[in-house]
């Protein structure tokens, strides 16, 4: 599922608010309120505790459900392994998927790279890149934001065609990352340069403005949710825009950022509140919400599919033995994931086990 967002053709300067929280203040900080699709989205979560017992609320959850293909890591019912690979998490089935699908490296099969990468699962994104045959010469990997990217890079002879971002490496902190990852956009990635951002839909709710800002730096930028993991969203951001009239702004709007960054570094009580001066324009604001409305829709009508079919179940069984019609049922959805896994991994060219 992508969807593109609005092309941007203003010349943007960045121009950052922060706010001075006092210690003795702290506790009075007013914390956003969830949406209302996010707080439906919770409950309807929530409701699994009303239809069972705590073991087998614990054994449903074991299974994950809600991701139709977390097979592809992780075990069955049956404590069975379907993929022949070893990995523990989805970025492999995530990068494989990308490659294949979208085609970011469509103009750069089996010629040489210069990639950087930020992630705890750096192994599975080139282990992905090396099944579909994208060489690279140079790869620049981190485990995390708190390396220093600056000892590792020589902005004079270290330039990036592909940058591969992963936000989800820490719980916190995404307007530092969001900030490091666009400092180095604009000091490393080479003209026509491309860069995706792995985030998921509550980091998505924080950060129109850098997407935005994003616009402004690539010709095209869409959202993307993959079929292999419905827990992550991707920004895919293609063709690096480099010409002399953006050598200025760009300049100024490194200046800025390395600028906020420092502020944000320097302790707790200096909290990030905008990019801009003024809101991001209003029919890129409404595409940015309409996305994020229309993935949460698909989410809640996961949960509430499975909701009505334990619910009816349980409505329907008043008498039966409780345990045997709900582990049954588990076996029906476990046998559903599994010709799900199956067919992706047909789909997607990736080895498995029937």
């Amino acid at each position: 599922m992508s969807f593109i967002l609005p092309s941007n053709k203003f010349e943007l300067l960045i121009s950052p608010t922060m706010a001075y929280i006092c210690n003795d203040s702290s506790d009075n900080i007013i914390e956003p309120k969830p949406t209302y699709e996010c707080f439906l989205y919770e409950k309807l979560k929530n409701n699994y505790n009303s239809f069972f017992n705590q073991t087998n609320y614990d054994l449903y959850k074991e299974q994950k459900f809600e991701e139709p293909l977390s097979y592809l890591y992780d075990k069955t019912m049956d404590y069975k392994k379907i993929t022949s690979d070893s990995y523990d998490n989805s970025l492999f089935y995530e990068i494989n998927e990308f490659i294949i699908k979208h085609q970011i490296f469509k103009n750069n099969i089996s010629k040489q790279h210069n990639v950087f990468i930020v992630s705890k699962y750096t192994n599975e994104i080139l282990d992905a890149m090396k099944q579909n045959n994208v060489e690279y010469q140079n790869y620049f990997t981190f485990n995390s934001y708190n390396e220093n990217f600056s000892k590792t890079i020589n902005q004079k002879n270290h330039t990036f065609e592909f940058m591969i971002v992963d936000m989800l490496v820490e719980n916190n902190n995404f307007y530092k990352m969001f900030i490091t990852s666009i400092m180095v956009i604009l000091n490393c990635l080479k003209k026509d340069g491309n860069c995706i951002f792995r985030i998921n839909i509550d980091i998505y709710s924080k950060v129109y403005e850098f997407i935005y800002f994003l616009s402004y730096l690539f010709e095209n930028i869409s959202i993307i949710q993959l079929e292999s993991s419905n827990m992550s969203l991707y920004i895919q951001c293609n063709c690096f825009i480099i010409n002399e009239n953006r050598t200025d702004n760009y300049n100024k709007n490194i200046i800025m950022f390395f600028f906020l960054l420092n502020k944000i570094k320097s302790g707790k009580e200096n909290r990030f509140v905008s990019l801009f001066q003024s809101n991001v324009p209003y029919f890129f604001n409404t595409k940015l919400k309409n996305v994020k409305n229309i993935i949460l829709q698909q989410k809640m009508e996961i949960i509430y599919n499975l909701n009505n079919y334990f619910y009816s179940n349980n409505k329907s069984n008043i008498n039966s033995n409780e345990n045997n019609i709900f582990l049954q049922k588990l076996k029906q959805l476990n046998n559903q994931k599994i010709k799900k896994t199956i067919s992706w991994c047909k789909k997607y060219n990736v080895s498995y086990s029937t």
